[in-house]
């Protein structure tokens, strides 16, 4: 396999049946994130992606553009 750097994970919410955790990344690999989870032992359900290099994404709806100034 194919070595990257270490990624950061925590807990952000535990309920009855879901959990939330925040995992950081320093380098996209593809679909590096689901095998993390993978690993984990997790179930993925949904990916929301907060910030891209040092852009924040912000809350964006399936289809929404941003504008970025440069």
């Amino acid at each position: 396999g194919m070595k990257v750097n270490p990624c950061k994970k925590n807990i952000l919410k535990k309920e009855l049946n879901n959990s939330f955790y925040k995992i950081v990344i320093t380098e996209r690999i593809s679909r590096q994130i689901r095998r993390i989870i993978s690993l984990l032992g997790l179930s993925e359900i949904e990916l929301h992606p907060i910030k891209v290099g040092n852009i924040s994404l912000g809350i964006l709806r399936e289809g929404e553009l941003i504008k970025i100034e440069s």
